[in-house]
């Protein structure tokens, strides 16, 4: 039985407004160089997860980049055959994992500053460059697409 009403206000909190693409856009780079990415999905910027194949040493002048519209992310690793270094921007974390998929260690330490690139709507430059004796073998970028 109900004895009295009155009127409250109900605040309710969401740490993601937004909606994903279920069948996303991803994006595979082979070769360094420059190249556009475009994606048509989504009506905002997407926080993509970066899948980077290669190998980097320990020596100082031994790094692999990607510049993502002017946004540079340098790998400083060590990053050994084998192993990939996947940086998921959203979560704004990183992780080296083996061929089976386990995670071997924590990839942080891997980039040499905290610089997560986000995606365009549309048009996107990347640009991939290894120094020193780095080997860069492949990116794969996972657009995340979204709509707010």
């Amino acid at each position: 039985m109900l004895h009295s009403a009155g009127a409250f206000d109900l605040r309710f909190v969401c740490p993601d407004p937004h909606g994903y693409a279920l069948m996303d856009e991803t994006f595979s780079i082979a070769d360094e160089g420059a190249y556009e990415v475009r994606r048509l999905k989504g009506n905002t910027d997407s926080e993509p997860q970066y899948i980077m194949k290669g190998i980097i040493s320990s020596d100082v002048g031994s790094y692999l980049s990607f510049v993502t519209n002017d946004e540079e992310l340098r790998l400083v690793g060590p990053l050994h055959d084998g192993e990939t270094l996947i940086i998921n921007t959203g979560k704004l974390t990183a992780k080296v994992i083996d061929e089976q998929g386990e995670t071997l260690r924590n990839g942080l330490p891997c980039l040499r500053e905290l610089n997560f690139p986000i995606l365009r709507k549309g048009a996107n430059t990347i640009i991939v460059a290894a120094a020193g004796d780095a080997i860069f073998s492949e990116l794969t970028i996972q657009a995340m697409s979204r709509w707010r």
